[in-house]
C-alpha cells in the first residue's frame, strides 16, 4: 500500500465465504484495527479477532489470526504531515442512527471526563485551601516567583515539564486499564438491571447531558446579552467597568494583578466561616438569556399592547392625522 499518513489505522476483517451464493450475505468471523506506528516490521505476531464493536473477542474459541507486515517510513515526510488535515475515509457509513448502548458508551465517556476535572478542581482548590500546609506553603512561594519572572518562552517548558513527568512514570497505560475497568464494571452493572431500572438510570444521565447542555447554552447566550445591549444597565456598567480596568491596565503591569489575585486566593484560604463565589458566574446570572427574554415578553391581547405595537400604532395615527 502506498502510505500517506503513519497515523493511519489498518483495519482487518474475515468474513464467512458462503462459496458461490451470492445472495447470502458473508458473515463477519471478526476483525482487528492495527496503528501502523504499532507495527512490527518483518515479524509474524498472533492476532485476537474482536467482534464488529471492537470491544470483546470474537465468537468462538481463542479466534486468532497470524499476520506478518513490512512497514517502512520516512521519519522526516512522517513528521512534516502532523499539522495537515487528516485524510477522510469516504467508504466510512455517513448515516448516523440513535444508539442506545453508544448514547451509554457517550454518556460514560463525559461522566468520566468531568470527574477528572472535578479531581483536578478539587486538587488546586485544596492547594489554596492549605489541606496541607507544606504543599500550600511551597505554591506559594513558587507560583508568585513563576508569575513575575513570567516569560512566554516558559510556556513550552512548562509543557515539556509536564511531557517528561509523563514519560518518567513507570506504567504509561494505567489510566487506560482504569477506564476498562470502569467500563467492565459498568457493563456488568448494566447487565444485572432490570428494564425498568436501565430505564432510570438513562434517563438520569440524559437529563444530566441536557442540564449541562442548558447550562453552557444559557451563559453563552447571556454573554450575548450583554455584548448587544439587551439589558442596558448592566451593559453600560460593564463598558464603564471595561474602561477603567483598561486605563488601570495601562499603568499597571497585569502580572502584578495576577500575582496580587493568587496571594489574595491564598489569604482566603487561611479564612474561616467564608463563601467562595465566582464573580463572572456571578456576573452572567443577572443577565438573562435568550428563554428568559421569551418568558418577559408581554403578549398581545385585550387591553394589551407591546410596547414596540403601542409606537407603531402612534406613528400610523400621526400619520392619518397629517393626511385629514
Amino acid at each position: 500500500f502506498d502510505i500517506k499518513d503513519v497515523s493511519e489505522v489498518l483495519e482487518v476483517a474475515i468474513f464467512d465465504d458462503e462459496g458461490d451464493n451470492e445472495d447470502i450475505p458473508c458473515e463477519l468471523l471478526g476483525k482487528i484495527q492495527i496503528p501502523l506506528l504499532n507495527i512490527e516490521s518483518g515479524k509474524e505476531r498472533w492476532y485476537r479477532l474482536k467482534d464488529h464493536n471492537l470491544r470483546n473477542s470474537a465468537k468462538g474459541e481463542d479466534p486468532r489470526i497470524l499476520l506478518q507486515m513490512k512497514f517502512a517510513f520516512n521519519s522526516i515526510r512522517a513528521s512534516s504531515c502532523v499539522f495537515k488535515p487528516k485524510s477522510i475515509k469516504y467508504e466510512e457509513n455517513d448515516k448516523n442512527e440513535f444508539e442506545i448502548s453508544k448514547f451509554k458508551l457517550n454518556a460514560g465517556r463525559m461522566m468520566r471526563v468531568k470527574h477528572k476535572c472535578l479531581t483536578l478542581q478539587q486538587t488546586i482548590l485544596n492547594i489554596f485551601e492549605w489541606h496541607n500546609p507544606f504543599v500550600s506553603f511551597c505554591a506559594l512561594v513558587v507560583i508568585p516567583a513563576i508569575i513575575w519572572h513570567f516569560d512566554t518562552w516558559m510556556i513550552p517548558a512548562f509543557l515539556l515539564v509536564f511531557l517528561t513527568n509523563q514519560i518518567l512514570k513507570p506504567s504509561a497505560n494505567t489510566s487506560t486499564e482504569e477506564e476498562d475497568e470502569a467500563e467492565e464494571v459498568d457493563t456488568q452493572d448494566d447487565g444485572n438491571l432490570s428494564m425498568m431500572e436501565t430505564f432510570n438510570l438513562m434517563q438520569q444521565k440524559a437529563l444530566w447531558m441536557q442540564e449541562g447542555m442548558g447550562e453552557v447554552a444559557g451563559a453563552i447566550e447571556s454573554l450575548e446579552n450583554v455584548l448587544n445591549f439587551t439589558v442596558p444597565c448592566i451593559s453600560w456598567f460593564i463598558y464603564i467597568f471595561i474602561f477603567l480596568i483598561t486605563i488601570f491596565l495601562y499603568f499597571a503591569p497585569l502580572r502584578l494583578l495576577v500575582l496580587v489575585w493568587v496571594v489574595n486566593r491564598f489569604r482566603k484560604g487561611l479564612l474561616k466561616n467564608r463563601t467562595d463565589t465566582n464573580e463572572v458566574i456571578n456576573f452572567l446570572s443577572r443577565v438573562p438569556d435568550n428563554e428568559e427574554l421569551k418568558n418577559y415578553q408581554e403578549l398581545d391581547g385585550p387591553g394589551l399592547t407591546r410596547s414596540k405595537s403601542l409606537k407603531k400604532l402612534r406613528t400610523r395615527a400621526s400619520q392619518d392625522n397629517v393626511i385629514i
